[in-house]
């Protein structure tokens, strides 16, 4: 990642964009030790941790995952809730963690309907009840960004 970031850099920053090195980590017990081991990283090298959950249900030691990163001086952030079907039942669910102080991040794709409208309506919710805290791109390979916005033009404007 560091690599790409700098060959990106220099360009970026004539435009006005910085650019900062970080990464989405599969929720696991051993996140600390991943990010302490280098195998991971915290975004810009900060407390900030960005990991996802399994799509289908919950993790019986998401307490724990949240307790070892908090125990650590790290601040999770829970990538894309609106997408999980368990959050999709029950948005209420993540007060419990926004209390303990975790944050969220949406994708721009869940609010323009890139996964359907399930998860738009969920997005929706959360958005109006100020469940989330960052909004990303989840951007996984080269030109999601534009194909995203070239189908969804209409809702963009």
């Amino acid at each position: 990642i560091k690599e790409k970031i700098d060959t990106f850099y220099e360009d970026a920053k004539n435009i006005g964009i910085n650019l900062y090195q970080g990464n989405e980590i599969y929720a696991t017990r051993d996140i600390v030790d991943l990010i302490k081991d280098s195998k991971a990283m915290s975004l810009n090298n900060s407390r900030y941790v960005l990991f996802e959950l399994p799509m289908q249900d919950m993790p019986m030691n998401l307490d724990e995952i949240i307790y070892l990163l908090l125990e650590n001086k790290y601040i999770p952030i829970i990538a894309h809730p609106e997408r999980y079907r368990y959050v999709q039942e029950n948005p209420n669910i993540l007060m419990e963690y926004i209390e303990k102080g975790v944050l969220f991040q949406s994708n721009l794709g869940s609010i323009i309907g890139v996964y359907g409208n399930t998860i738009k309506e969920t997005v929706k919710k959360l958005l109006t009840h100020n469940m989330i805290h960052f909004l990303g791109t989840d951007n996984h390979r080269p030109n999601t960004i534009y194909r995203c916005s070239r189908r969804n033009k209409e809702e963009l404007i």
